[in-house]
């Protein structure tokens, strides 16, 4: 059973309404913004890579206020092909519940990353290693079963040129192929629109390991700067029958 700092993270079995990360984040009052409504996402993502335009840093965030939204969402620091000492490091300083990998970490790289991430840090609780996938065919979701064991959550994302923030969806009809133990988010060109329609392929069970969405790059007035109505009103439509 895996140990965490907030009972939000990864029940063992669906929550009664799917769970909701907004990824991109960079600025403490846009934050606010975010988690200011009744409703609010239960994780909010940072992304570690220098190329992108949400690129955080750790000079960026402050750490104070990084741990003082322990209680109130679950944060995750998302890398790139990083180095394990990087990541640990930058756990370390904000105090992370969860490391999202972007790249091409091998299922080997997951399983060394979470033993380092056993070992207590901060607050002493495990933190969980998540793994993007680009995913564009039928083989790309059945590549997935390889990291059943090593890592938490997937991430669904859309193929494209970049690591992610393409804002362009893949084809969720591929859904029917997961067939990996490991529960998963989807991802990849979500917008506003579409709480209606994730709604119901999670009512209706189309995937039985579906637990959450990663939104981000459609949801932004520009990068890193989410449009805080526009989070709200998807979530309303998302979790109006929860």
């Amino acid at each position: 059973m895996i140990t965490s700092k907030n009972a939000a993270l990864l029940p063992d079995s669906a929550p009664h309404r799917i769970l909701v990360k907004v990824c991109g984040m960079s600025e403490e009052a846009n934050i606010e913004e975010v988690l200011g409504q009744q409703n609010q996402p239960d994780y909010l993502g940072f992304i570690f890579y220098p190329t992108s335009p949400r690129f955080v840093g750790n000079h960026t965030l402050s750490p104070d206020f990084m741990r003082s939204l322990a209680s109130r969402v679950s944060t995750v620091g998302v890398f790139v092909n990083a180095p394990i000492d990087d990541i640990v490091q930058a756990v370390e300083r904000f105090d992370f519940h969860a490391v999202q990998l972007h790249g091409a970490e091998t299922p080997a790289f997951c399983t060394d990353l979470g033993i380092h991430l056993t070992k207590p840090i901060q607050s002493g609780f495990r933190v969980q290693v998540w793994k993007a996938f680009s995913i564009a065919t039928k083989e790309d979701i059945e590549a997935i079963a390889a990291y059943n064991d090593v890592v938490d959550l997937a991430l669904l994302d859309t193929k494209g040129a970049a690591h992610g923030g393409n804002g362009t969806r893949f084809d969720w009809s591929l859904l029917r192929y997961y067939s990996a133990s490991v529960p998963f988010f989807l991802s990849g060109g979500i917008a506003p629109e579409h709480g209606e329609e994730i709604r119901q392929i999670y009512e209706q069970r189309l995937s039985n390991r579906l637990r959450g969405v990663d939104v981000n790059s459609r949801f932004e007035i520009s990068p890193a700067l989410k449009d805080a109505q526009k989070v709200h009103s998807f979530l309303d439509a998302l979790w109006k029958s929860a």
